[in-house]
């Protein structure tokens, strides 16, 4: 029996990446430079942190614009007192009030390992780099970049406030924030200014919140309640706190790796024989989208292992991909 392949992860070489100042600065590489990811490529003046307060705020002055101080008082919210987290600004922007930091000293880092190609400009430049790259198939707002934060327990049902108690400091990071995203939490992730999601599924409601507001989510398996693949999560693991990009318009997660590996072969098989022992996706109910173990092959279906301690399912061809 054959069926088709879907490799979750690749990788590639000799990949382009763009980094650049949010700010006119000063550069301290030059082309032909062979760099690493803590590697400083330029510094500048540029406001680190920016916040939109909720709907309900009412400040505790008059005008439509304040100088904040930090932990002192700036209003209310849901009847509680609300105290600057930093010193900056207080304005209304789009009818909704935000709070913007001061500037103050910013370092551009590398993130990558690589070779500097070229200087764009005063502030920005090209490098040569290496990736391994993480399929997400469902995707919405625009390309970002950002630390990863991998929450510990992806089988959490994440509540409204979780996201903000888990990290002082969401703003300018990319969350994997568990098996299944929902509305409450993209809400708090966009107010806390974080820059992107990604998570295993998504609700109907939550898509198109994010792509209303054209924010940045990339889904690893599907619609409804998918487990993530436990070959995406411990990749994702393994790299948390590091520097990603997230590549929208290619639906992929792009992680920077070192040079010492072996690219992907562009001639490998898009179909296999299946075996037992084989990783498979199911595109038949009641499963539909979840990832098991191939159990044992017969003419015209496979029975999968989908959970631990329970029978495993029949799925019938074509009905199913595996999964590499």
């Amino acid at each position: 029996m054959y069926a088709p392949v879907i490799r979750k992860i690749t990788r590639s070489n000799k990949v382009l990446v763009e980094r650049a100042l949010p700010e006119d600065g000063k550069l301290l590489v030059k082309e032909k430079e062979v760099i690493q990811p803590f590697d400083k490529l330029g510094t500048c003046k540029a406001v680190r942190s920016e916040i939109v307060l909720p709907q309900d705020f009412k400040p505790s002055f008059k005008g439509k614009i304040a100088k904040t101080i930090e932990g002192v008082k700036i209003g209310k919210s849901k009847g509680k007192k609300v105290v600057a987290p930093f010193s900056g600004s207080l304005f209304v922007k789009n009818n909704q009030w935000v709070l913007r930091g001061q500037k103050s000293e910013f370092t551009l880092l590398s993130g990558v390992w690589g070779i500097v190609e070229k200087i764009l400009s005063s502030r920005s430049v090209l490098i040569r780099s290496q990736m391994k790259d993480v399929l997400t198939p469902i995707a919405t707002g625009g390309s970002c970049e950002g630390e990863l934060v991998v929450f510990p327990n992806p089988s959490i049902l994440l509540l409204d406030s979780f996201l903000e108690k888990f990290t002082k400091d969401a703003y300018g990071k990319i969350f994997y924030v568990g098996y299944n995203v929902g509305l409450n939490v993209l809400k708090k992730a966009k107010k806390l200014g974080a820059r992107g999601i990604l998570s295993g599924s998504v609700t109907k409601e939550a898509y198109t919140y994010a792509k209303k507001e054209k924010f940045s989510l990339g889904v690893f398996e599907g619609f409804g309640k998918i487990d993530t693949s436990s070959q995406v999560f411990n990749e994702l693991k393994a790299v948390s706190n590091r520097f990603v990009f997230f590549d929208q318009e290619d639906c992929r997660l792009r992680i920077p790796v070192p040079k010492e590996f072996k690219t992907t072969s562009g001639t490998k098989s898009v179909i296999k024989v299946v075996r037992k022992g084989y990783w498979v996706q199911i595109f038949q109910v009641p499963h539909f989208g979840a990832i098991g173990e191939v159990d044992s092959v017969g003419e015209g279906s496979i029975l999968v292992k989908v959970s631990s301690g329970k029978k495993p399912v029949e799925v019938s061809l074509p009905n199913f991909f595996i999964v590499e």
